[in-house]
């Protein structure tokens, strides 16, 4: 019994630590990739275009998150684009919109997910 407690007392404080790394690790690679992103849409001018596209997959391939890539103006179904895999919450881009920095959070269940502003200009 004690030993039980033990490991259930030491089992939260663990899980809040990989959670804090889930998220600082996908606020890195986030923030990593913006710069790529911000010059091929000021290239495309705003569009969707190949590269800009290819950038948002190598993004999600790095990281297994899902990515979206939204305007000013969010449509929230569906997204311009939308790797569809995982989890997402208008919430966190409204914050991103209203703020102009990246957002990252965990949800309940665990899912970790980071937002970040990408316009084409560098910030």
């Amino acid at each position: 019994m004690t030993l039980g407690a033990a490991a259930l007392a030491l089992l939260s404080p663990l899980q809040d630590r990989l959670a804090r790394q889930a998220e600082q690790s996908l606020r890195t690679a986030v923030i990593t990739a913006r710069p790529q992103l911000n010059d091929a849409l000021r290239e495309s001018r705003g569009q969707l275009n190949g590269e800009v596209l290819e950038l948002a997959l190598a993004l999600y391939r790095r990281t297994g998150s899902r990515v979206i890539l939204t305007d000013a103006t969010p449509t929230i179904d569906p997204y311009p684009y939308d790797t569809g895999a995982g989890p997402d919450s208008p919430r966190d881009i409204f914050r991103v919109l209203a703020t102009n920095e990246t957002v990252t959070s965990t949800s309940r269940n665990g899912d970790t997910r980071g937002s970040s502003p990408c316009d084409g200009s560098s910030r």
